[in-house]
């Protein structure tokens, strides 16, 4: 009878012992449980944002200090036409090439403002062949090259403008603000020899003075040497070089 709460506090020990050797057992599996069953979250990367598009006339594979002709893409067009890569940073794009000017030749909305379809012509399009007519003029800068030697003396060996709105005006007071090799000139439009011009108006080339001055001449007195690149029908045989290639280019990239 006095031996019972012995054999009792006996069992109560032995099974506490075995439940905490239970738990100790089985606890680890049961936290580990817990972590394998939940899948870690991994960062879910963002998509890639597309590109915004670059307007201009996208020069395809080219090769920077070698002139040629090359395919340029535009709009989702492409075509053959001769760039030159070495002059004035390269990547200029040949919209015009000529000698002498055309009865039906184009103006300055055809080749100097911008978001207006282009109106080109080649004298040697198998060597220079240049962007087809009705490609929208999507360039900002524009680049005329005259091979005339008096020309290229006294003015550099090329001019650049800025394309423009058609309304931009242009007169004594507004010339054309042009950059040549030695820096910054004044020119202006062929038309503001008898009124004020606009890119929307004037005939296509370079004045050197206005109101008919310089080396272009005008009112019917022709030009004292007649160097001035110009690309007009009637009337021009007073202002313009007939003799020397020349060259108008639009920027690429």
């Amino acid at each position: 009878m006095k031996m019972l709460p012995l054999f009792a506090l006996l069992m109560s020990l032995s099974c506490t012992s075995w439940a905490s050797n239970i738990m100790r057992t089985y606890a680890p599996i049961a936290q580990s449980a817990v972590h394998t069953d939940v899948p870690e979250q991994q960062p879910v990367p963002e998509a890639p944002k597309p590109e915004p598009a670059t307007p201009g006339f996208k020069v395809v594979n080219a090769i920077k200090g070698q002139n040629g002709i090359y395919q340029v893409a535009v709009d989702n067009q492409t075509f053959s036409a001769y760039v030159d890569m070495t002059t004035n940073g390269g990547y200029w794009v040949l919209a015009l090439y000529w000698t002498n000017p055309m009865t039906a030749a184009s103006q300055m909305k055809d080749l100097g403002v911008a978001g207006n379809p282009l109106k080109t012509w080649s004298a040697d399009p198998g060597s220079y062949p240049v962007i087809p007519s009705g490609v929208v003029n999507v360039a900002k800068e524009a680049m005329i090259i005259n091979t005339n030697p008096t020309w290229s003396t006294s003015y550099g060996a090329w001019q650049s403008f800025q394309t423009q709105e058609a309304s931009h005006v242009v007169n004594a007071a507004n010339p054309v603000a042009v950059q040549t090799p030695s820096g910054a000139i004044d020119m202006w439009l062929p038309m503001n020899g008898w009124s004020d011009a606009t890119f929307g108006t004037s005939g296509f080339g370079l004045f050197t003075k206005p109101n008919n001055t310089g080396e272009c001449g005008g009112a019917g007195i022709a030009g004292y040497n007649k160097i001035c690149p110009g690309y007009q029908g009637s009337g021009s045989a007073s202002h313009f070089d007939f003799t020397s290639n020349k060259f108008y280019f639009l920027k690429g990239r």
